[in-house]
């Protein structure tokens, strides 16, 4: 029974450090400028979740803005809960302004700034925005 316990739990720290080893090699693919690389690394870790905002970060580097708002999206919705998702919707926001999707835009800064009324950046588009209309 004792050795049925080591090797689960042996296959589990042997897990998550592969995870975190993955996700350190996607991290400085990505610094090094080898963006396709590193999206492709980091497609590989079992828990995607933790790696859409550094997806959507480097197709947003590469031009990318679709694929980049795709992965903002799953990123608000895979980490509803997460602190730091107030954020997103900033970024999320910045890239449907860039697409000329005001719509859509709009309203995710509006949630921006629902979700943390000091987003500088949010309240600066807010503000901008109904002088210029």
């Amino acid at each position: 029974m004792n050795r049925i316990l080591f090797i689960v739990i042996s296959i589990f720290v042997f897990k998550a450090e592969a995870q975190s080893s993955t996700l350190q090699l996607g991290d400085s693919l990505y610094v090094n400028g080898n963006y396709s690389k590193a999206i492709e690394v980091y497609k590989q870790l079992e828990k995607q979740s933790i790696v859409y905002d550094k997806i959507a970060i480097v197709f947003m580097d590469l031009g990318n803005y679709d694929e980049a708002l795709l992965y903002y999206e799953k990123s608000i919705q895979s980490n509803p809960d997460n602190a730091l998702i107030k954020y997103e919707y900033a970024k999320l926001a910045t890239i449907y302004n860039q697409q000329k999707i005001y719509k859509e835009g709009t309203e995710a800064f509006q949630r921006a700034i629902e979700e943390n009324p000091n987003n500088e950046h949010a309240i600066f588009f807010s503000v901008y925005k109904r002088q210029i209309l």
